[in-house]
């Protein structure tokens, strides 16, 4: 019997791609699937393993730590030492942001600076600033 699982969380780590002796992609990632009780936060870490193609064109895109996802596969544990594990053998991936996504969105680029043209703004940015050319004409 098999259990299929979704699991979302962030990366614990940046995922490993490594090949097989046979020359197969295997991307593994570790996932802190993390859920609030009346007392405490619990977290569950989840191996997850992605195979083939797939896990090459994904171990290239630059995931990182922080970075959450969705897998979604057969869930099962390993002994190891007298611990459980608790992995997941991947048959979907999906990326749902990350912080490198949450900087970019938080942090807008810095305008350029107003001003005439020889006073630090760039003659490409003077062309496309408005119909303000310079802060003394500007209404506020």
């Amino acid at each position: 019997m098999s259990i299929h699982a979704t699991v979302i969380g962030n990366l614990g780590a940046d995922p490993e791609l490594k090949f097989t002796q046979g020359g197969d992609a295997v991307l593994t990632m570790r996932v802190a699937a993390s859920y609030k009780t009346s007392k405490e936060d619990v977290t569950t870490w989840v191996r997850a393993s992605l195979f083939g193609k797939r896990a090459e064109a994904l171990g290239r895109l630059g995931l990182a730590k922080g970075d959450k996802i969705a897998v979604v596969g057969t869930l099962y544990t390993r002994e190891h030492e007298g611990k459980t594990y608790v992995e997941l053998r991947c048959s979907e991936v999906e990326l749902l942001g990350g912080k490198r996504d949450q900087q970019r969105a938080t942090s807008a680029p810095a305008p350029a600076p107003y001003g005439k043209s020889g006073h630090g703004a760039s003659a490409k940015h003077t062309a496309e600033k408005g119909p303000f050319e310079d802060d003394d004409s500007l209404p506020f």
